[in-house]
């Protein structure tokens, strides 16, 4: 337990500090620095004495006996860790982003609370009461984003399948793209979002034909838009979700032509004029 006793003098207050030992000469202020001296005190109990304090405020005002009297005044925590004084500007920023609510602990061979909660130091009182007044917040925050993460990922994904050249854009025999593939590679160029705009091309079933049918895409790029254009080229595996529509459109007339002829027996009713 610290005493102190100040009393007025003709050049300011002097201050005697009884402690169990001495600590550091220099006090903790926001917006004041602060330069004491110090010496023991004249009975054998080993406290410090302030024999001249001096406060220089944020005005540039210099005052004597004004010391704050910090209790941690050598930048330690009362628990002995290195940090800024307890109730400082600087300690609050430090927990300006400590979580809210209560910690888990352990005591007697069990955590409580026993399900996951945050621990180390618990937030001050004047930090709770912010997150309190303005619940949810910052947690409603990161929900949203989070929902905005998702839907990119799947808006992402929806873009890199619309922009691939699957197999059917390409020839079979020369992995050179026909003419639905140099359509498609057109519409990418001129229609893609730029933050899409890229070309994905299908794999083959060997590395020759892949490398011909990325062959195959740049030249007809080049052609296109000429040399140098920003857009990349890149391999992509797994096929379409879809099927193409050359292929519906023939299966479908395939199927118009091999229907029969319906047969249906008609017996008209008979009146009561017959």
């Amino acid at each position: 337990m610290r005493i102190k006793l100040r009393q007025a003098g003709a050049a300011g207050l002097v201050g005697l500090s009884l402690m169990m030992g001495c600590q550091s000469a220099s006090r903790c202020g926001t917006e004041v620095t602060e330069s004491c001296a110090t010496g023991h005190s004249a009975d054998q109990s080993g406290g410090c004495i302030d024999q001249a304090c001096t406060v220089t405020h944020a005005d540039g005002t210099v005052r004597a006996g004004e010391c704050t009297g910090c209790e941690q005044c050598d930048g330690r925590y009362a628990d002995g860790g290195l940090g800024p004084c307890k109730w400082s500007e600087e300690w609050y920023e430090e927990r300006a982003h400590l979580p809210v609510g209560t910690r888990q602990a352990y005591k007697k061979g069990k955590m409580w609370p026993p399900y996951p909660r945050p621990v180390g130091p618990e937030q001050p009182m004047c930090h709770r009461y912010h997150a309190a007044h303005y619940w949810p917040h910052p947690y409603n925050c990161q929900d949203r984003e989070s929902v905005r993460s998702f839907v990119n990922s799947h808006v992402a994904k929806g873009w890199e399948q619309h922009t691939t050249l699957f197999h059917y854009h390409f020839d079979e025999e020369t992995a050179e793209l026909n003419h639905a593939g140099r359509m498609h590679l057109q519409y990418i160029i001129d229609e893609v979002p730029d933050v899409y705009k890229a070309t994905f091309v299908q794999t083959g079933p060997t590395v020759e034909i892949s490398q011909a049918r990325m062959a195959s895409v740049a030249s007809e790029v080049e052609k296109m838009v000429g040399p140098g254009f920003p857009m990349p080229i890149q391999l992509r595996r797994g096929g379409p979700i879809s099927t193409p529509a050359q292929q519906v459109d023939t299966q479908y007339r395939g199927w118009m032509t091999t229907l029969p002829h319906p047969r249906l027996n008609y017996t008209p009713l008979q009146t009561q004029q017959q």
